[in-house]
């Protein structure tokens, strides 16, 4: 599999690859069409697949058009809005054109590009008609500013009962001689629509032993998009956080994998599986598998933007080759916390390592819409029994970032003294991954009596 990494890296995004996108379009949907059929285009013109970079950004309930692995499908409903992202880095000209086909009869579209922030619109139309993949010249478009832009299609008139499949879309020019960033690599169409995920690795009071970790997570209203997973309380071995699954269910999930690797949890030995020791009123438990496999709990819970999360977290050995890992959660106006669940995890003989949080977008059709998730507040308990407060940490990126297919992710902190992940929407303020940032100390100490959580 392409998303090769280090274990530790990999844990972050297979487990929430997996359990997170359960409910949401998978990667043999995305896939069912099979490879692209376009013909070969000349060597000088870069042709930018609308398998991994274009998104249905407008469309009426129930529309029936989409991406596939060819292109845009089912285009036959005129309200549609197929969207095509780029990022060019130098000014100059560019001659954009389309890679396109009509099963029968002719179609017209209008085709508008411009800015993602959405400055200098150009519009165009272009007349399509044959059975065959074809080349479409379309106007030249004079780049002002370097940075993200989209390109929009939308039909106009037809004579059948399509506008026709596009599978391209074409770039020359002096503009196009610099570098120009888009998903180019077919083994990443579908993460490359999720776009890149974005963590930060915590670090922990040295020579201490963590026996629990308590985070904070507040989404902005507007960034609780569909398909995001704001994970607040990682480490090696499981993670924790929260998630919006689709537009009426929102999930706390609590994950731990097993130390058997292996993409069925069927075949994992008895002696390595997770056992689950309580789960909170509520909470589904089972299982997960595909890409590893383990224990997977979760509470169904509408969550809402603009109000803080507490996440707790708790991982201790039991004195006999296990460790035992445990979750809370509640909101920050509550006082009552809420258990998820209780895993056992053999072979292990740890406490809390690895201490991280992550943001992702685990749908590929939503990875055109910016989200934001703040993370605050850190504290660890050790064994010692001392809160000790967290204030720095590594800002990382995954394999999409790194093979150079998406560059729309942002983390450090802000101005709420916050750490904060940004992520997908093609947004140009992106800054470098691989980047150390630290907070200030607040001191604000949780208060949390141990024996009275559930």
């Amino acid at each position: 599999m392409i998303r090769k990494k280090t274990l530790f890296s990999a844990c972050i995004l297979i487990l929430c690859s997996i359990a997170c996108s359960k409910t949401e379009v998978s990667q043999a949907d995305y896939d069912e069409r099979g490879p692209s059929t376009a013909t070969e285009q000349q060597t000088d013109t870069l042709q930018i697949p609308f398998a991994g970079n274009a998104y249905i950004t407008q469309a009426p309930t129930n529309s029936a058009v989409l991406i596939t692995s060819n292109g845009l499908a089912n285009w036959n409903n005129a309200q549609a809005v197929a969207s095509v992202y780029f990022h060019v880095s130098k000014k100059g000209k560019l001659n954009l054109g389309l890679h396109a086909k009509v099963s029968s009869g002719s179609s017209q579209a209008k085709i508008t590009i411009a800015r993602v922030s959405g400055q200098n619109a150009q519009l165009d139309t272009v007349n399509l008609q044959g059975s065959n993949y074809q080349n479409y010249a379309l106007k030249s478009y004079e780049v002002l500013d370097t940075g993200f832009y989209k390109v929009d299609i939308q039909g106009l008139t037809k004579t059948s009962s399509y506008f026709g499949d596009v599978s391209q879309l074409l770039l020359s020019g002096t503009a196009s001689t610099g570098k120009v960033t888009y998903v180019n690599n077919s083994e990443f169409y579908y993460y490359g629509r999720r776009g890149a995920s974005t963590h930060f690795h915590y670090t922990l009071p040295a020579n201490k032993k963590a026996l629990y970790f308590y985070n904070e997570v507040y989404v902005a209203p507007g960034n609780d998009v569909i398909g995001s997973y704001f994970m607040a309380n990682g480490f090696t071995g499981g993670y924790l956080g929260m998630q919006v699954n689709s537009a009426s269910e929102r999930r706390i999930l609590f994950s731990i994998w097993s130390p058997y690797k292996t993409d069925d949890p069927a075949s994992i030995p008895l002696e390595d599986q997770i056992i689950l020791l309580r789960k909170g009123t509520g909470v589904t438990t089972g299982t997960f598998g595909n890409e590893g496999s383990g224990g997977q709990s979760y509470l169904i819970f509408p969550w809402v933007a603009g109000n803080t999360y507490q996440f707790l977290n708790k991982g201790e050995p039991d004195g006999n080759g296990n460790t035992i890992y445990t979750a809370w959660f509640k909101p920050s106006t509550e006082t009552q916390w809420k258990l998820i669940a209780s895993w056992k995890r053999p072979k292990t003989d740890i406490y809390l390592e690895g201490v991280h949080s992550f943001l992702e977008n685990f749908n590929p059709n939503q990875g055109y819409i910016t989200r934001v998730g703040q993370y605050k507040n850190q504290f660890v308990y050790t064994t010692d029994q001392q809160w000790q407060e967290v204030t720095q940490a590594r800002f990382t990126s995954d394999n999409t970032y790194r093979n150079g297919q998406r560059r729309d992710v942002k983390g450090g902190v802000n101005a709420s003294n916050s750490f904060e992940l940004k992520i997908d929407g093609f947004f140009d303020d992106y800054n470098v991954p691989n980047t150390n940032y630290s907070r200030t100390a607040n001191g604000l100490q949780p208060q949390i009596d141990f024996s009275l959580l559930p």
